[in-house]
C-alpha cells in the first residue's frame, strides 16, 4: 500500500517535472516567434532603405555627368546592398528554422508531460482503490469484532449470573 503511494509521488513529481520542461519550452518558442518577426520587420525596413537608396543613386547618376570610376563605386554600393539583403533573408530563414525546431521542441514536451499526467492520473486511481479497499477491510474487522464481542456478551453475563445464584 505504501509502495503504491510512493510511486504515486514519483509520478507527480515527473509530471510536474515535465510541465517545467514545457514551460521552458513554450517560453523558448515564445521567444524565437519574438525573434522572427524582429528579423522579418527588419528586413523589410531595411529592404524599404535599400531600394530608397537604390533608386536616389541612380537619380542622381542620371542627373549628371559621370565618371566611369563613379559608376564603378555605384555598382559596388549596389552589391553590397544586395549582399545585405541577402543577410536579412538569411537571418529571417535562421529565425524560422529555429522556430520551428521550438515548436517541435514544446509539442515533444508537452507530449511526455501529458504522458506524466496520465501516469500520475492512473497511480492516484490505483492509490484511491487501494485506500477504499483498506478502509472496507478495516470495516470488516470492527464489524467482525463487534459480532464476536456481541457473541461473547451474553455468555459472560451467563456466567456471571450463574455465579450469584450459586
Amino acid at each position: 500500500m505504501d509502495v503504491i503511494d510512493g510511486l504515486l509521488h514519483i509520478k507527480r513529481i515527473r509530471e510536474e517535472c515535465r510541465e517545467a520542461e514545457m514551460r521552458r519550452a513554450r517560453q523558448h518558442l515564445e521567444l524565437a516567434s519574438e525573434a522572427l518577426r524582429r528579423s522579418l520587420e527588419q528586413q523589410r525596413e531595411r529592404d524599404k532603405e535599400r531600394v530608397e537608396r537604390e533608386e536616389s543613386l541612380y537619380t542622381d547618376v542620371c542627373a549628371r555627368v559621370v565618371v566611369v570610376r563613379e559608376l564603378h563605386d555605384l555598382k559596388h554600393e549596389v552589391d553590397s546592398m544586395k549582399e545585405a539583403a541577402k543577410l536579412d533573408a538569411k537571418a529571417v530563414a535562421d529565425a524560422q528554422e529555429t522556430r520551428v525546431i521550438r515548436r517541435k521542441t514544446f509539442d515533444d514536451s508537452v507530449t511526455v508531460w501529458r504522458m506524466a499526467a496520465l501516469a500520475a492520473s492512473r497511480f492516484q486511481d490505483l492509490s484511491e482503490t487501494q485506500q477504499l479497499e483498506r478502509q472496507k477491510h478495516a470495516e470488516w474487522l470492527a464489524e467482525l469484532e463487534l459480532e464476536e464481542f456481541a457473541g461473547r456478551g451474553p455468555v459472560i453475563l451467563d456466567i456471571e449470573e450463574t455465579e450469584e445464584e450459586a
